[in-house]
């Protein structure tokens, strides 16, 4: 069973202490979203691939809104919020947080390739 997609949520396995630098200084939080999706069973296709947040962090949001680097705009936040999480005869052999060209920022992102505001979460799995 394969179940992805956009959950507008960060994850509980990326917000740990060692990528509190990463997170507003949070050393942890049990995002419910993705949790209560472990606690049925599935695995978090990225992170069993790329199990080191604070390393891999694998951010998916966003494409088009940059981080705030002490000019004029909005700080907008960037996490991981989209996701393919599995379970049964599976097993994930690669994952990525992909986009396509050189996205410009909004409001420059008219003409841009990928057309999305979210990197696409591509995972390759081996399946027996």
């Amino acid at each position: 069973m394969f179940l992805a997609g956009d959950f507008n949520t960060p994850s509980h396995l990326d917000w740990v202490p060692a990528a509190a630098s990463q997170n507003c200084g949070y050393p942890s939080i049990s995002w419910p979203t993705t949790k209560a999706v472990a606690d049925v069973g599935l695995k978090d296709s990225y992170r069993v691939i790329h199990p080191n947040p604070a390393s891999t962090p694998g951010d998916t949001w966003s494409v088009l809104h940059p981080k705030h680097n002490g000019t004029t705009g909005p700080d907008e936040p960037h996490d991981r919020i989209d996701f393919v999480h599995y379970t049964g005869p599976a097993t994930p052999v690669s994952s990525t947080a992909e986009v396509r060209g050189t996205p410009l920022p909004v409001p420059h992102h008219r003409n841009n390739e990928w057309v999305s505001d979210h990197r696409a979460v591509v995972t390759a799995f081996s399946l027996s």
